[in-house]
């Protein structure tokens, strides 16, 4: 996970979209940090009060099945049968409202 700036206010906007839609979504952000900054996963995620959990996948399982290109930040929004609905690579502005959108018509 990065924690640029932009990385670190894209994640407060999705958090605030996941307090909203809680009863309707589950939001997990996935770090793919390595032994060098895990730590660093942990407290920045308490620094930003997070309202979803922050899993980590150091071996990049998750990472190859949905970004394969390894583009960070990398949102996934995956319906409740599994497939995928929306991906996009990057900080996209208004990305947690877009997405929030595209909740509401599931």
């Amino acid at each position: 996970m990065s924690w640029s700036d932009i990385s670190k206010q894209q994640l407060a906007e999705m958090s605030a979209q996941a307090s909203r839609l809680a009863d309707r979504v589950k939001v997990i952000a996935v770090a793919t940090d390595g032994p060098q900054t895990v730590a660093q996963v942990r407290t920045e995620s308490a620094k930003l009060k997070l309202s979803f959990p922050v899993v980590l996948d150091s071996e990049s399982s998750a990472a190859k099945l949905y970004n394969p290109r390894a583009v960070v930040p990398h949102t996934v929004l995956i319906d409740h049968c599994g497939r995928v609905v929306e991906h996009h690579d990057g900080h996209v502005p208004g990305l947690a409202d877009s997405l929030a959108a595209a909740i509401e018509r599931l």
